[in-house]
């Protein structure tokens, strides 16, 4: 599973922002998104991590002339680590809550995900779920491969597979809470071990 460290620029102060940029794209660095906040352009970029000490996705975050208010009341670059188990059923006990804040300025979340889970078929699947089964379970709407990571921001949020590592838009804004597909939870076992940035 690929590690990904990520950069958040403030592009305000850059006076060739396209050089800036491309000298960036030269050093592997990936632009995912450019989000306007509090009258600049924020450029969010990542790249494949080479080496690591720790497995976590590293922030790096360059605020050049923000105002004060904007870097103490922005939750961008909040990240945690998490399990999130596959035998909990979401329509008894509830969907994994992240703690994590998905605000107005966030352009969305990225997701570093590892570990397999055994579905109640007993297959062993990753977070991208069964190839062969799907299930409907009424806590989470939608009917989705057995197995699949799955997310949503707030408590009527759109539900999104989450299948890969990787960037995940998000319109909806609020708490972000994970879980796991399936339609009985029984005889499951493991977990899905993700980090999430707040980007």
């Amino acid at each position: 599973v690929p590690i990904w460290e990520y950069k958040i620029i403030s592009l305000l102060s850059v006076t060739d922002q396209e050089n800036t940029l491309n000298a960036l794209g030269q050093n592997r660095w990936e632009l995912i998104n450019l989000h306007a906040k509090n009258g600049d352009t924020v450029a969010y970029l990542k790249r494949e991590s080479v080496v690591t000490t720790d497995g976590a996705p590293r922030i790096q975050e360059i605020e050049i002339g923000l105002p004060i208010e904007a870097q103490t009341s922005s939750n961008i670059g909040s990240h945690r680590t998490l399990k999130v188990p596959a035998d909990i059923d979401p329509s008894i006990g509830g969907w994994l809550d992240t703690e994590l804040e998905i605000g107005e300025e966030a352009a969305g979340i990225s997701v570093s995900i590892s570990g397999e889970v055994m579905t109640s078929s007993g297959e062993i699947v990753g977070p991208e779920g069964s190839e062969q089964d799907a299930a409907f379970n009424p806590a989470i709407g939608l009917e989705l491969p057995i197995g699949c990571l799955v997310a949503k921001v707030g408590d009527e949020g759109t539900i999104e597979p989450v299948y890969y590592s990787g960037f995940l838009a998000t319109e909806d804004k609020g708490r972000l809470f994970l879980t796991v597909n399936d339609e009985s939870y029984d005889n499951n076992r493991g977990d899905f071990s993700i980090t999430v940035t707040v980007l």
